[in-house]
């Protein structure tokens, strides 16, 4: 039977979920109207995170209910494959390294970007949403600001995510993102950043899709590969929107 430690993770999170979402509901909206802007004038949404913030990045695009607007960038070295996996913590921290892959994209002006960092210290988000300014995007930081305000920048602006994106949205983990205390030596269990982040995201998402059909009818979503018929509008929507496609 689940226990404690169940109890208490389930409990933080939904708080967090719930207390991030209700607070920022104004950030959220304005990410909301950018995204359906974005949709509607054929734009595309990138979306970014190293390391285990890739998740994130990687939940958006090409899911069942997923926008065909959203991009991934995708650096080598900074996702989960990296093998050995200690490499990509390294790599996050390496300066000059991530923009590169969102300039092989050729973003343009009044696109824009999500970045996502829990700690919003490395070099690669913070160089990654710099970039993303430099060429015009709209630029959103997720990001959790009492974990980011309690460390320094490990990029020799000495900036941290928070502040150098047009939108935050605090995340509001705590420092060290895990929930749990498990023991007298201050070791937590249970990190939060990933669920709260994807809660969110997918929210908005959902809002946007929402807010499209009210406007235009059926708005252009994924479907499930498993269900009957997936298959094959899945394909329509790849071949109709390819133009906007940079993991293909």
């Amino acid at each position: 039977m689940v226990g404690k430690g169940f109890d208490q993770y389930m409990k933080h999170v939904l708080k967090l979920v719930h207390s991030a979402s209700e607070k920022q509901k104004g950030v959220l909206e304005q990410l909301v109207v950018w995204m359906v802007e974005a949709v509607e004038f054929d734009r595309r949404i990138f979306v970014f995170g190293a390391g285990h913030a890739s998740i994130a990045a990687s939940d958006l695009f090409y899911r069942a209910g997923g926008l065909p607007h959203i991009n991934p960038v995708f650096v080598p070295g900074l996702t989960l494959d990296t093998r050995p996996i200690d490499a990509g913590t390294r790599m996050e921290r390496l300066e000059g390294h991530a923009p590169i892959w969102l300039e092989a994209q050729r973003p343009r002006s009044g696109e824009m970007i999500i970045v996502v960092s829990v700690s919003g210290r490395n070099a690669a988000g913070v160089e990654m949403a710099e970039a993303a300014g430099d060429a015009g995007l709209r630029v959103v930081g997720v990001t959790s600001l009492p974990y980011s305000k309690s460390v320094t920048s490990r990029h020799r602006s000495g900036r941290r995510l928070f502040e150098v994106c047009d939108l935050v949205i605090d995340l509001e983990v705590p420092a060290g993102d895990a929930l749990v205390p498990v023991s007298d030596g201050g070791h937590r269990a249970g990190p939060a950043s990933t669920v709260v982040a994807t809660a969110l995201l997918n929210a908005v998402v959902c809002e946007v899709a929402v807010r499209l059909g009210e406007k235009e009818g059926d708005p252009p979503l994924f479907a499930s590969a498993n269900l009957p018929g997936g298959d094959a509008h899945n394909r329509r929507l790849l071949e109709q929107y390819r133009y906007l496609f940079t993991y293909l």
